[in-house]
C-alpha cells in the first residue's frame, strides 16, 4: 500500500470515525437513559398514538381554541366548556389558564391557583383584538413552555389564555444527558484521533525514525547493524534500497581494508625481492672496486652476475608497471582474429628448449582444425609465458612434465586452454586466491618474485571476456585453464560441424 494511499484512508477516517463515534455514543447513551425517555414516553402519553392521532386530537382542541377567541370569546366564560379542552388537552400534560382583566378566571387541575402572580398577564396591544406569543417559565422548580393568547372579550375587556406544556420530564432527561454528552463525545473523538495517530505514525514515522537510526549509526562507523525494511509502500522500498546501500558499503570498506593490507604485504614482498638483486649487485661491485676480480676471466664473470641482477630487478619494475595499467584499465589492447592452436604451437616450440634446460619436458595437445579467438597477441603471450614460467619454478621433480592442451570449451561460445604439470602442487588454503590482487604465500605458484605473475595473467584473461582458475593437488602437481571467446567465424564453424568429434594433433 502507497503513502498516498495510506494518507487518503488516514483523511477519510478522521472523517468517518467521528461521524460513526457520535452514532454509537448517541446509541449508548439512549439505552443508558432508556428508563428516563420510557417516564418522559409515559408523561405525554406518547405510546401507541399516531402522528394523526395527535393532529386529530390535541391540534384539533387548539384549533377551535383559537377560533373562538378570534370569533366568539365570550364563550369562554363557560367554565364546563374549558373543562372539556382541559381534559382533551390533559392527555399530553397541557393546561389551560384564563385571565380576564388580569383576574385568574380559570386554571386546570395540573396548574392550580398557583399560576396567579406568576404568569406574565399581558394586555393585548391598542387596537388589536387577537394576537399571541411564545413563554418559557418556571414554577416551583418545574419548567413551562407554551403560548400566551392576547384577544378582547365581547364588552371590551382583556383576555388571556394559556396553554401550557409541563416539559419538566424532557427537561430533567437533558440535564442527566448533556453532562454526558459533553464529556463521552470529545472523549471518544480523542481516543479515536490518538488511535489513528498512532497507526499513522506506526506506517510512517516509526520507519523513518529507524532510518535516521540507521544512518547515525553508518555515520559512527558501525555498518553491521542490518536495516529491516517491512511493508510493500515507498518507506518500505526506500528501506530495503537503504540496506542494499548499507551492504555495500559495508562491502567496500572491507575490501578497501583488504586492500590497505594486501599492498602493506606488496610492499614489504616487493622491498623483499628488490634487495636481493641490490644486495648482489653492490657486493659484486664492491668486489670490482676493491681489486677482487683481478683477471679478465673475472671480471667478465662479474660483469654478467650484475647484468643478470639488474635484469631482475627490470623485470620486476615491468611488472609492477604492468599490473598498475592493468588495475587502472590503461593498457591498451589491440585485438586480432588468430588461430588459437597455431599460436599455443609457436609459444611451445619458443620454451621448448628453455625447458629442457631446466630438465622440463614440455609438450602440447593441439585440435587439427583451426579455432579461432579474438586477442591481443602481444598480451596473450605475457598470459603463456606467465603460467609456464610459474610451471617452472615450482617443479621439484626430475622428470618435470608440462602438458598444453587447446580445445574447444563445453561452453558454447569459448575456447579452452589447460596448462597441466607434476609440480609440487598448490596448498589447499592457497588456492582459492592464487589469482587475488597482491595476494602472495610462500607455497603459492605465484610468478615472479613479486607475486604478481598470477595477478597479472588473471587480468588480461578477464580482459579480454574470458575466466581462469586452478584445479591442485600438494605433491601432485596442477592444472591452470583460462578461456577465450571464440571469433564470429569459429561459432559459425562449430554450429556446422556440431554432431562431430575433433581432431587433435600433439606437439612433441
Amino acid at each position: 500500500m502507497s503513502i498516498r494511499t495510506k494518507l487518503g484512508i488516514s483523511h477519510s477516517l478522521m472523517m468517518l470515525v467521528p461521524v460513526l463515534v457520535t452514532v454509537i455514543l448517541a446509541y449508548a447513551l439512549f439505552h443508558v437513559f432508556a428508563g428516563q425517555w420510557n417516564a418522559v414516553k409515559a408523561q405525554y402519553r406518547l405510546d401507541g398514538y399516531s402522528l394523526g392521532d395527535f393532529m386529530h386530537g390535541e391540534m384539533m382542541a387548539v384549533a377551535e381554541l383559537q377560533s373562538i377567541m378570534r370569533d366568539h370569546p365570550d364563550l369562554l366564560l363557560d367554565e364546563a366548556r374549558l373543562h372539556e379542552y382541559g381534559d382533551r388537552l390533559a392527555g399530553r400534560n397541557i393546561g389551560i389558564a384564563l385571565f380576564r382583566s388580569g383576574e385568574l378566571r380559570y386554571a386546570s387541575e395540573g396548574l392550580g391557583n398557583r399560576v396567579t402572580g406568576w404568569l406574565p398577564v399581558r394586555p393585548p396591544a391598542p387596537g388589536e383584538t387577537y394576537a399571541w406569543r411564545e413563554e418559557s417559565l418556571h414554577l416551583h422548580g418545574r419548567w413551562f413552555a407554551g403560548i400566551q393568547y392576547m384577544f378582547r372579550f365581547a364588552d371590551g375587556s382583556d383576555g388571556n389564555l394559556f396553554l401550557l406544556l409541563d416539559g419538566s420530564p424532557v427537561d430533567r432527561l437533558i440535564h442527566h444527558l448533556l453532562p454526558w454528552l459533553l464529556f463521552s463525545l470529545p472523549a471518544a473523538l480523542i481516543a479515536a484521533n490518538v488511535l489513528l495517530t498512532g497507526w499513522l505514525s506506526r506506517r510512517l514515522i516509526r520507519p523513518i525514525l529507524e532510518l535516521r537510526q540507521a544512518t547515525e549509526r553508518i555515520r559512527e562507523g558501525d555498518l553491521d547493524q542490518v536495516v529491516v525494511a517491512q511493508g510493500r509502500d515507498e518507506l518500505g522500498d526506500l528501506g530495503r534500497a537503504f540496506e542494499e546501500m548499507r551492504q555495500r558499503l559495508h562491502e567496500s570498506v572491507r575490501e578497501r581494508l583488504r586492500f590497505e593490507e594486501n599492498r602493506k604485504q606488496l610492499i614489504a614482498n616487493i622491498s623483499h625481492d628488490l634487495k636481493t638483486p641490490i644486495t648482489a649487485i653492490m657486493g659484486y661491485a664492491q668486489g670490482m672496486l676493491d681489486g677482487v676480480a683481478a683477471t679478465p676471466e673475472r671480471l667478465a664473470k662479474y660483469a654478467r652476475t650484475i647484468h643478470a641482477h639488474a635484469s631482475d630487478l627490470a623485470r620486476l619494475v615491468d611488472e609492477l608497471l604492468l599490473y598498475s595499467k592493468l588495475d587502472l584499465n590503461r593498457v591498451p589492447f589491440r585485438f586480432t582474429e588468430l588461430d588459437l592452436g597455431e599460436y599455443a604451437g609457436r609459444i611451445v616450440e619458443e620454451y621448448r628448449l628453455y625447458m629442457e634446460s631446466r630438465g622440463i619436458r614440455l609438450d602440447a595437445e593441439l585440435p587439427a582444425e583451426p579455432v579461432r579467438v579474438t586477442a591481443d597477441p602481444e598480451q596473450l603471450k605475457r598470459v603463456f609465458t606467465n603460467l609456464l614460467e610459474n610451471s617452472a619454478k615450482h617443479m621439484d621433480k626430475e622428470d618435470g612434465r608440462i602438458l598444453l592442451r587447446v580445445m574447444r570449451d563445453g561452453e558454447a561460445g569459448f575456447a579452452r586452454v589447460e596448462i597441466a604439470d607434476n609440480g609440487e602442487g598448490i596448498d589447499g588454503r592457497d588456492l582459492p586466491h592464487i589469482f587475488d590482487r597482491f595476494y602472495r604465500a610462500e607455497a603459492s605458484r605465484s610468478g615472479g618474485g613479486s607475486g604478481l605473475g598470477l595477478a597479472i595473467a588473471a587480468q588480461i584473461v578477464e580482459a579480454h571476456g574470458g575466466k581462469i582458475r586452478a584445479d591442485s593437488e600438494w605433491g601432485k602437481g596442477t592444472i591452470v585453464t583460462f578461456t577465450l571467446k571464440l571469433s564470429d567465424r569459429t561459432d559459425r564453424a562449430e554450429t556446422n560441424m556440431r554432431g562431430g568429434g575433433h581432431e587433435t594433433r600433439a606437439h612433441h
